[in-house]
């Protein structure tokens, strides 16, 4: 279970899994990378107000599009075949990204990993000195 702001990368809110176990911002990203999602709007008592569908992120007729289209990971230099890779959103898809071949490559899963620890790294706070 997470809120909307957890998922942008804001600290402070509800990211936690549904036995209570805390998962940090970049763990909950990263696993939203790939998995579904279900949306429920709660009001301000708390009552359910909207329960959304539970969308695939990305679909198997997509993937297998952005697979013809890629071939391999992306990244430069890695040559792993689409077997080992996953469908990455360029532009996250919790940050307005879209479910399309434009916003979707191939990255296998030690690049996928990578990036999102970099995405991660970017987002922290300098270091104080």
């Amino acid at each position: 279970m997470c809120d909307l702001p957890a998922l942008q990368g804001v600290a402070g809110g509800l990211h936690q899994t549904e036995n209570g176990d805390l998962l940090t911002i970049n763990e909950l990203r990263a696993l939203a990378c790939d998995c579904s999602v279900s949306r429920i709007v709660l009001g301000p008592d708390g009552e359910i107000g909207d329960v959304g569908r539970r969308t695939s992120v990305v679909p198997t007729a997509l993937r297998r599009v952005v697979i013809a289209r890629d071939r391999q990971c992306t990244s430069k230099g890695c040559d792993r075949d689409p077997r080992w890779c996953d469908a990455h959103y360029i532009q996250h898809w919790a940050g307005g990204g879209n479910t399309e071949p434009g916003n979707l490559k191939l990255l296998c899963r030690y690049h996928h990993s990578l990036t999102h620890r970099l995405e991660d790294a970017e987002r922290a706070p300098p270091a104080h000195t």
